[in-house]
């Protein structure tokens, strides 16, 4: 009896194997176009970038800010509104 049960468990090891070998067959093409493509982008914003340095400093500033921007508001938010004891 035991050698059933361990005969079921290699049959059932043997189907996911073989179920996942096949969804990574057919996941790989998709796998490859999309690093394909984030490739592709990425060269093409490298590039802009080297073509025009001042505008790509420009936007990195200008994220730059609006993140610290948000992350103000966000931190003085928390503080206010746990600190609602607080009275200097």
């Amino acid at each position: 009896m035991r050698k059933t049960g361990l005969s079921k468990m290699a049959n059932t090891k043997d189907a996911v194997r073989s179920d996942l070998d096949g969804r990574y067959e057919a996941a790989a093409p998709k796998v490859k176009r999309a690093v394909a493509q984030l490739t592709s982008e990425g060269t093409a914003i490298s590039e802009a970038a080297r073509a025009h340095p001042a505008a790509a400093a420009g936007i990195v500033l200008t994220s730059m800010a609006a993140g610290l921007l948000i992350g103000f508001l966000l931190g003085a938010q928390s503080i206010r509104a746990s600190s609602n004891s607080w009275h200097w």
